[in-house]
């Protein structure tokens, strides 16, 4: 059953679109990937998803109910949250304050029900503990990573939608975050991934779609696509 639908999506920039009629679903409890090249519109159609952005003409279906014209704020309520690409942190704050600002729109939730939250993520991102005082531009590549992921884990997401998250990543970072992100997909979190690493996402991925120049090139599960000798190699380098 789906959690998200999208509707013939086209999204613009002023007269320039950048997104021609995107159709896709993602399933509940399982993870949905978007790859493609640069430029393809991969970004531009996860921000209009998380409301950062507005959809031009078609629909956003969550959980029934159409979202096209709900604010940003609004879907974050509903447990639509975004882990942008640059990731987005404070710098200057600690990492133990950047969480807990994930759970900002909980704040009446109570002091246990946060308490909670925080120690959730830091059993699943020991190392974040370990420097819970320290300040976010301290930290590493993969940790300020972990650290956008456990904030957006603070808001208790239903769909986290990941932007490029081994962007600037060691392929030995990269393969954690896989294995974190693969843990994170649940019952009650289903995850659509943007990425440019192909391989790792269609590893970890139910359903994958291939977008170029705005539109869907090709779609189907993540081993078939995998699988397809145009994807092999275009995305995978295999011939």
């Amino acid at each position: 059953m789906s959690l998200l639908r999208v509707e013939d999506v086209h999204i613009a920039y002023g007269k320039v679109e950048a997104v021609f009629g995107v159709s896709l679903v993602a399933e509940r409890g399982g993870i949905t990937t978007i790859i493609g090249p640069n430029g393809a519109g991969k970004t531009t159609l996860l921000a209009s998803l998380a409301g950062l952005h507005p959809v031009s003409t078609g629909r956003v279906i969550f959980d029934g109910a159409d979202i096209s014209d709900t604010a940003t704020e609004a879907r974050l309520e509903l447990g639509l949250v975004l882990v942008p690409e640059k990731r987005e942190l404070f710098p200057e704050m600690s990492v133990e304050d950047n969480l807990q600002l994930g759970a900002y729109h909980r704040r009446w939730s109570g002091a246990r029900a946060l308490r909670d939250s925080l120690d959730n993520v830091y059993a699943l991102f020991p190392r974040l503990k370990e420097r819970r005082k320290q300040t976010a531009e301290t930290l590493s590549g993969g940790e300020r990573q972990m650290l956008a992921l456990g904030r957006a884990l603070m808001s208790k997401p239903r769909l986290l939608l990941l932007d490029e998250p081994s962007l600037g990543l060691a392929p030995i970072v990269t393969k954690h975050i896989f294995e974190i992100i693969s843990n994170l997909s649940s019952d009650d979190v289903s995850i659509v991934l943007v990425e440019q690493n192909a391989r790792a996402a269609l590893a970890v991925a139910r359903h994958g779609y291939v977008i170029e120049q705005g539109r869907i090139a090709l779609e189907g599960r993540a081993s078939e696509l995998a699988a397809d000798p145009k994807v092999a190699r275009t995305y995978l380098g295999r011939n």
